[in-house]
């Protein structure tokens, strides 16, 4: 609701006051106001603040729902915030130290287990910043990021079984 408003350019603070500002006091937050942008650190240089507040409230709330590369794509942002950029992992030292019996201290010892863990765990590669590099067998050895193609990867390719049901339908561009 809010970003639709703010997307249109008749959002009100009132519009705010039912809608985001509502999970704001479920947790304690402060509350969003139009004048006052939280977050300095924006991912849309070019957006009005508002609608880049709202998009980080999203962001956030929702974490780890599944949401987040459908907003990219909806906001057609993914060339601005994927292209090149080189995902990292945790940091490769957490689990260097990394006991199961620190962590299930009344199951009996599986020294199987910690023998097969810390043979994937001898396997991983880190960055020159101690991340764990999770895409270096796929992206020219983690050096290059993510390869985004706008004119194609905005569109999902439609699935070959659909395209022969219906004979009248043509695929995305780019994906033939």
């Amino acid at each position: 609701y809010a970003e639709a408003k703010a997307e249109l350019g008749t959002i009100t603070q009132d519009d705010l006051d039912r809608s985001i500002n509502k999970l704001r006091d479920r947790v304690g937050m402060p509350h969003m106001t139009m004048g006052v942008a939280n977050d300095p650190n924006f991912e849309f240089a070019s957006l009005n603040p508002v609608i880049q507040e709202i998009r980080r409230e999203r962001k956030v709330e929702l974490a780890c729902e599944g949401f987040r590369r459908d907003d990219i794509f909806r906001w057609a942002a993914a060339d601005e915030l994927i292209v090149g950029k080189i995902p990292v992992g945790a940091k490769i030292a957490q689990f260097q130290t990394f006991k199961f019996e620190d962590y299930l201290p009344e199951a009996a010892p599986d020294l199987s287990r910690q023998e097969k863990f810390d043979e994937r765990v001898a396997a991983l590669e880190a960055d020159a910043n101690g991340y764990v590099k999770i895409f270096k067998s796929t992206l020219n050895g983690g050096t290059e990021g993510f390869k985004f193609k706008v004119n194609r990867d905005y569109l999902l390719p439609i699935p070959p079984d659909q395209l022969t049901i219906n004979p009248k339908m043509k695929q995305n561009p780019g994906w033939n």
